[in-house]
């Protein structure tokens, strides 16, 4: 009896191993049973990747599984997927699910190469540091016997396999330099944004977009699918961008509440979801943070007060001097070593529409902003001031502000400068401001990067509506700007 016993165990393990080998669900449930039982949510992930680095081989049962996923939101019908995006919150298992799978894959095709790119070098290592430890693992050697890492090569880095052609393993944090191989078998990117702030940073976002193109998308070879997997944090990522112009085969998106209940209770109940919504809901960066994080249904750039999208935009080339007929600079002073020093200088033109009503579009030419301290200021001030021959120059006289407006106004004699003391609520005062900001305000786009004026964007465009800001500063000053061109014109 007891021979047959450790037959039938034998028989059985045998089964399980083969499945493993088939099937990439079945291998995450072999490989960490005691994760993915729990975890459901995951099959059609696991399936996914199988149906990307299979393609024609994939099994029906594999592609149905994705197909006939309650998380589908797109399907292109192609039968091979080339292109993926995936999306779900935090704590889901998306990356240890990256990481069985990818470790499958090359069990599966050894010859070949996965590039995995994330946020930042640390978390590369991290992935590649639990991705190098599954295939150690006596999980791994039991259902690809033969196989290992390559006794030479086995830097967390980058690392290859017995039967590698070039390498097996190889990525880098966003901003990071890959050189050397090229992605064969998978081209996987996991999370590139570090949070929402990055999100709807547009020089982040630039930098991010820079860098995948031309180092992540170089060194994919040819043949070689593209999954994308991590937050939906804005519309204006890589994601966003994506599933907008329809460049992706397929998109599985997995919300944190369906109908007002837990994707996954063993991830975090309904109660638990529940409630970080209610406090997250207490602020509209919060709805925001909930509908990206969350639910991954982000609104344009959402709780953006100035979104890049929405700025008008014009080159200094493109102004006709001989229409401005108004030249106006504010001066927000700054109160503290964290604030910033901002001016922005406005060439405006003031059209009479009727008797009673006046149109105006004012250009913002030029901007002073920076941290430096009022002995460099004061000079700029000055210096620009009389450049640009202004009409008006305003000086806020809060705090320093006002000793800074004297020494201004007795060094500047062409213009007329002005100060005044703001006592008006901040947030309101940029919120009243923002409709003739957005729609009589012109934004150079021919500025050079890391100038000045290319920080006052940066910031002005990240600026959240009626929620405590770090930096304030572009917004305040636009805002005294337009209550000052309000007073003069009307």
């Amino acid at each position: 009896m007891q021979v047959t016993n450790e037959l039938e165990l034998t028989s059985i393990d045998a089964l399980e191993i083969e499945l493993a080998r088939r099937d990439a669900w079945e291998y995450c449930l072999y490989q960490i049973p005691e994760l993915f039982n729990s975890r459901p949510h995951l099959k059609p992930v696991a399936h996914l990747i199988q149906w990307m680095v299979q393609k024609e081989d994939t099994p029906e049962e594999v592609k149905k599984s994705v197909i006939e996923s309650d998380y589908l939101r797109d399907y292109n019908g192609s039968g091979i997927i080339n292109s993926a995006c995936i999306n779900m919150p935090p704590r889901a298992g998306k990356s240890v699910t990256m990481s069985v799978c990818a470790a499958w894959a090359l069990g599966k095709y050894p010859e070949l190469a996965i590039m995995r790119n994330c946020c930042t070098a640390t978390l590369y290592m991290k992935f590649s540091y639990a991705t190098r430890d599954i295939i150690r693992s006596e999980q791994w050697q039991n259902v690809f016997p033969g196989l290992g890492l390559s006794p030479d090569k086995q830097n967390i880095s980058g690392w290859s396999l017995t039967k590698s052609n070039d390498g097996a393993y190889f990525g880098a944090g966003v901003g990071g330099t890959i050189i050397g191989m090229g992605a064969t078998l998978i081209a996987m990117t996991d999370d590139l944004y570090k949070g929402y702030a990055d999100a709807i940073s547009p020089k982040t976002l630039e930098s991010v977009r820079m860098w995948n193109q031309s180092a992540h998308d170089s060194r994919c070879e040819s043949g070689c699918p593209s999954l994308d997997i991590g937050t939906e944090w804005s519309k204006n990522t890589i994601m966003g961008e994506g599933k907008v112009n329809k460049d992706y085969d397929l998109v599985l998106i997995i919300p944190a509440l369906i109908n007002d209940k837990s994707f996954c209770e063993n991830v975090f109940t309904t109660e638990d979801y529940q409630k970080k919504k209610t406090k997250l809901f207490r602020t509209d960066l919060g709805k925001a943070i909930w509908a990206a994080e969350y639910q991954q249904e982000p609104t344009e750039i959402a709780g953006t007060l100035f979104p890049l999208s929405k700025l008008k935009r014009f080159k200094l080339s493109d102004i006709n001097m001989d229409n401005i007929n108004a030249r106006i600079g504010v001066a927000d002073i700054a109160d503290s070593g964290k604030d910033f020093f901002a001016l922005p200088f406005a060439y405006g033109i003031v059209n009479d529409v009727q008797a009673i009503e006046l149109d105006y579009e004012f250009y913002i030419v030029d901007v002073i902003y920076t941290q430096d301290n009022i002995d460099i200021t004061k000079p700029k001030t000055i210096e620009k001031t009389d450049y640009h021959k202004l009409d008006y120059l305003l000086i806020e006289t809060n705090a320093a502000g006002h000793q800074f407006y004297r020494n201004v106004k007795m060094a500047v004699k062409d213009t007329s400068v002005r100060g005044e003391f703001t006592s008006s609520h901040k947030e309101t005062r940029i919120l009243m401001a923002s409709d003739l900001i957005l729609n009589h305000f012109y934004f150079r786009d021919d500025y050079e990067e890391g100038s000045d004026y290319a920080l006052f964007i940066e910031h002005l465009t990240s600026y959240l509506k009626l929620v405590p800001n770090q930096v304030d500063d572009p917004a305040d000053s636009l805002a005294g700007l337009a209550q000052f061109i309000r007073k003069m014109f009307g």
